[in-house]
C-alpha cells in the first residue's frame, strides 16, 4: 500500500507539480528509476545503478562483497534467495527478509537484498569508520579471517572496472 501511494505521489507530483512543487526533478526521476529497477532482473549494471541511486557509501567495496558472497552472482543463495550479500535472517534489527532458506535470508527481489544491507548498515551506523574494511572486521561481518584480504584482490582477479562504481 505504501509503495502504491509513493508511486501515485511521484507521478502526480512530477507531472502536475501540484503535490510537491519543491521536490527537485532529479529526485523524482531517481525515484522512478529505483521503482523500475525494483522490477527488473538482476544485472551487474542494474546492481551498480541501484547502489548509486540509493546513495550507498563504499559502493566499490560493497560490489566486491556481493561478488565474493555470490561466487560472481552464481551461488544458490543468490539465484534462489535473491541474496547478494550472504546475509542471514536477523533476529534483532529491522529487515525486509522473508525468512530463511538455505540457512540464509530469502528476499522477494534482488533489490530487497540491497535494502536489507542498508538496514544492516543503519543498525551498525555508529561503528562505521572511514575505512570500511576495518568496519567490516569490527562488526564481524564474515567468519573468514581472510575476508577483507579477499575483497581487496577482487579487482585484479576478475579484471573488473570498479573505478566508476
Amino acid at each position: 500500500m505504501k509503495k502504491i501511494c509513493l508511486i501515485i505521489f511521484i507521478v502526480l507530483g512530477a507531472h502536475l507539480n501540484i503535490l510537491a512543487p519543491n521536490i527537485p526533478y532529479e529526485w523524482v526521476k531517481d525515484s522512478r528509476r529505483i521503482t523500475v529497477l525494483q522490477h527488473l532482473d538482476f544485472s551487474y549494471e542494474n546492481f551498480k545503478e541501484y547502489l548509486t541511486l540509493r546513495g550507498i557509501k563504499y559502493q566499490k567495496i560493497i560490489v566486491k562483497q556481493a561478488i565474493l558472497e555470490t561466487g560472481y552472482f552464481t551461488s544458490l543463495v543468490f539465484t534462489v534467495n535473491n541474496n547478494l550479500f550472504g546475509m542471514r535472517h536477523p533476529r534483532i534489527r529491522n529487515t525486509v527478509s522473508l525468512g530463511s532458506n538455505l540457512n540464509h535470508a530469502k528476499y522477494r527481489h534482488w533489490t530487497d537484498s540491497v535494502e536489507d544491507y542498508i538496514l544492516w548498515q543503519d543498525y551498525h551506523n555508529r561503528l562505521i569508520e572511514d575505512c570500511y574494511y576495518t568496519f567490516l572486521k569490527k562488526v564481524g561481518y564474515a567468519t573468514d579471517t581472510q575476508y577483507t584480504k579477499k575483497l581487496k584482490t577482487i579487482d585484479t582477479m576478475h579484471n573488473l572496472k570498479l573505478n566508476n562504481v
